[in-house]
């Protein structure tokens, strides 16, 4: 007998060894058997980026190592997960090899043929906006804002981003940690790094409205791209005080 670790993880992250090695260890610890960890990363590292596949330490003489086995997204075939691959990868495919919009509506026909949930189906539309546009995803998924903001997923991914943001803000001794939620969720969406995360940063911060704040982290989540994010965040305040929308509408 022995336990199986998966971490999922959207982009890379150079600390995940040393995350593989306590998750593991406290795995082992409580439940008193051999661990075997899997990262399964869904998007490519940054160019000449190397992914790790263990923890290796070593501190006067002594030598800490665990190894782990990589699975890369973007290496499986679409199509084969489609067909004959684990119901729970279908959401995924859209971020493999071979991915169309016919490998869309091939892993649509397959959760409902299979028994998916629609969360499963919300999972694989979320996921299709790396690679198609919004219109594009509607003619295929029963992707409709209404619904979408009402499923216990979404409204988990909202609720972790806000709890992150609070707790960096706690940090760093801020009244709100909206903002920083909306940047967390950037950052992994659309992998904003470096002086493009300083200038957005720093354009959220002179956002005071909390319900605007709100508004745009549901954008950030929801955007098919970084400069449609970026037309919400440069559109003016409606009558009502709420900031502009991504142009995701419903028909």
């Amino acid at each position: 007998h022995f336990l199986l670790l998966v971490e999922l993880q959207l982009r890379y992250d150079e600390n995940m060894p040393r995350r593989v090695e306590a998750y593991s260890a406290l795995a082992e610890e409580k439940y008193r058997l051999p661990v075997y960890p899997i990262v399964f990363y869904l998007l490519p590292p940054p160019s000449g980026v190397q992914l790790l596949e263990r923890y290796y330490q070593e501190l006067r003489g002594l030598v800490a190592r665990r190894d782990f086995r990589v699975v890369k997204a973007w290496e499986m075939d679409a199509n084969e997960v489609v067909e004959r691959g684990p119901l729970a990868l279908i959401p995924l495919t859209p971020l493999m090899r071979g991915a169309d919009e016919q490998t869309v509506r091939e892993g649509v026909r397959a959760l409902r043929e299979r028994g998916g949930e629609e969360e499963m189906e919300v999972a694989l539309a979320l996921f299709a906006s790396f690679m198609m546009d919004a219109d594009q995803i509607r003619r295929i998924v029963r992707w409709e804002m209404a619904t979408l903001r009402e499923s216990p997923w979404y409204q988990q991914i909202i609720s972790e981003g806000i709890q992150i943001g609070r707790r960096e803000g706690r940090r760093e001794g801020r009244k709100d940690g909206l903002a920083e939620a909306l940047l967390q969720m950037l950052r992994v969406r659309f992998g904003v790094r470096g002086q493009e995360y300083d200038m957005l940063s720093a354009r959220i911060q002179r956002v005071k409205d909390p319900n605007v704040l709100r508004r745009l982290l549901v954008d950030a989540l929801v955007a098919e791209s970084l400069e449609a994010f970026l037309a919400a965040l440069d559109a003016p305040p409606s009558s009502s005080g709420r900031g502009g929308q991504v142009s995701y509408s419903t028909p």
